[in-house]
């Protein structure tokens, strides 16, 4: 009831937001083009500090729509279904109030998904860093639910120097695996960002703000068939794991905490030339226990996050937008020896010594060229044309036994839209490709299970498979609007895209089997309608 009660919250607040927006739109006709390229010129709201906003607050505006994603085909990673399918309501605006930026979002998924292996009870595995949970290799479908909330707010400049600004974000999710052995993942977070930005003049800023997240995910795991127990396997790292099962007497309810704090820096620069410089180094700590009513401690992670960032807008109307961004991610898996206490009146488990066992790295860096060709404040743009170069690598190692899974590919990446105007009527049509290319890898697994394991033998090497295929990427997509009036414009947008992989060579599982592609190709589209204002 109170997740009810917060979603309803949130989505009067998006609700007020527009309805403040219709009230204070300033720049019409205000159609969804307009939008999107002020919100990509706008270098100050897509920075990591809130009160960034009262330098160049986003127009007033309002956006509600309904939205259809599907993905389908087996170039994917084991974790992902073969077929994917997400229905959303999406909410969005910003507004003015007094002297005050305001900014929000809702968004409410439900998803479908078919044809999923080696996950039990997390939510979502593959953006986890927790290596400490259980899988098996049944093939799975799962239904999920997601609830998606934030908000942002900046002051003026008080003095003509100081605004102050805060985002708050805050997401429940859950879903239920359909298939013995079940599992019922509930994640949950909120997370806060205040912010101070300290105006030097009209033209030179310096921020800085905090970040705190607090999450728990709990999930259960059950048998549909009480008379057949399942097997699975409780999860260390890098295909190491444990035997165990899901019924009478076997696996608790598993259960993680986790917090994360840390701030990021920012300088801007408005002028002729839009310069911002952003820079964010956070922590996280988080916590693996089995069965609440007496805690086993199962394992935990210690990570540190930093990411830059550079943007650049530049010529006649800031028609060209530079950005040059990276992130490294290194995460320890910390495992324990552990004895339950016996002794009277204690009843406890009782950690008695902690190791890192293993160690997982993620860079990513990335360098894009936008560039807006005609339009005007009232229709955005006539031609836009964009072009990216992608390096994505990951390092991940186990001390004892010694294993270790990486990869490294680089993408390059291409797009062009063109907006057509007929009346009320406006049409942009767009064309985009790119190529990803496999830059090496390898899985390497040596524990005395070699030969039998599953893990070892099937999940990791279809996943480095995946990672070190080479893939051709194309696809297009449209949005078709209809003023309504001079403040209010429904439209109706498509996406499809498709994928082509090839492996030049088969990857060796380490019982020696040659493993290719899982599959070589996969689907993507969408579809949406909806309403801005």
């Amino acid at each position: 009831m109170k997740r009810f009660g917060t979603i309803m919250a949130v989505m009067c607040l998006c609700s007020s937001i527009g309805t403040r927006a219709q009230d204070a739109a300033s720049i019409g006709p205000f159609g969804k083009t307009v939008l999107e390229t002020n919100l990509e010129k706008n270098l100050w709201f897509s920075s990591n500090s809130p009160s960034l906003m009262a330098v160049r607050p986003v127009p007033s505006y309002g956006d509600v729509s309904f939205d259809y994603d599907m993905e389908n085909g087996r170039y994917k990673l084991q974790q992902q279904g073969d077929l994917v399918k997400d229905i959303s309501f999406n909410a969005s605006g910003a507004a003015m109030i007094g002297k005050f930026a305001l900014w929000g979002e809702f968004h409410f998924n439900n998803i479908f998904t078919d044809s999923t292996r080696f996950n039990t009870n997390l939510y979502d595995p593959i953006e986890s860093t927790m290596p400490f949970y259980i899988a098996d290799p049944n093939v799975s479908f799962w239904s999920a639910q997601s609830y998606e909330m934030q908000a942002k707010i900046a002051s003026p400049f008080y003095m003509d120097r100081f605004s102050f600004g805060v985002g708050l974000e805050y997401v429940t999710q859950t879903a239920g695996k359909q298939i013995d052995p079940r599992g019922n993942p509930f994640n949950y977070y909120a997370a806060v960002t205040p912010s101070l930005t300290f105006k030097f003049d009209d033209r030179n800023f310096i921020s800085i703000n905090g970040y705190y997240r607090n999450s728990y995910q709990r999930s259960a795991s059950s048998d549909r068939n009480i008379y057949k127990n399942q097997k699975v396997y409780v999860l260390k790292g890098l295909g190491n794991f444990s035997l165990n099962y899901v019924g009478s007497s076997g696996l608790g309810v598993f259960y993680w905490k986790g917090n994360r704090y840390g701030g990021s820096l920012q300088y801007a620069h408005s002028g002729g030339l839009d310069f911002l410089a952003d820079c964010k180094v956070e922590m996280q700590s988080e916590d693996c226990f089995q069965t609440p009513a007496s805690p086993e401690p199962m394992g935990s992670t210690s990570q540190i996050y930093g990411e830059g960032r550079l943007s650049l807008l530049f010529g006649q109307s800031k028609s060209n937008k530079v950005t040059v961004e990276g992130f490294f991610r290194s995460t320890d898996g910390i495992e324990y020896v552990t004895k339950y206490n016996t002794d009277a009146g204690t009843k406890a488990w009782e950690i008695l010594s902690t190791s890192v066992y293993s160690n997982y790295v993620r860079i990513h860096g990335k360098l894009a060229y936008d560039r807006f060709i005609g339009g005007n404040e009232k229709n955005g743009y006539i031609w836009k044309l964009g072009a990216s170069a992608r390096l994505d690598s990951e390092d991940d190692r186990y001390y004892s036994p010694s294993c270790a899974f990486n990869y490294m590919n680089a993408t390059v990446e291409a797009n062009v839209k063109r907006n057509f105007w007929f009346g009320p009527a406006n049409l942009v049509l767009g064309l985009f490709g790119g190529y990803r290319m496999g830059l090496g890898g390898e899985y390497t697994y040596t524990a005395s299970d070699a030969a039998t394991a599953v893990t070892a033998n099937v999940w990791y090497p279809l996943d480095l498979a995946y990672h070190k295929a080479n893939c051709t990427t194309f696809g297009g997509d449209f949005r078709l609007g209809w003023d309504v009036s001079d403040k209010i414009e429904v439209y109706a947008t498509g996406r499809c895209s498709y994928n082509a992989a090839f492996l030049p060579e088969a990857v060796i599982a380490p019982n020696g089997t040659s493993v290719d592609l899982y599959g070589n190709s996969r689907v993507l589209a969408h579809g949406a309608i909806g309403i801005s204002f």
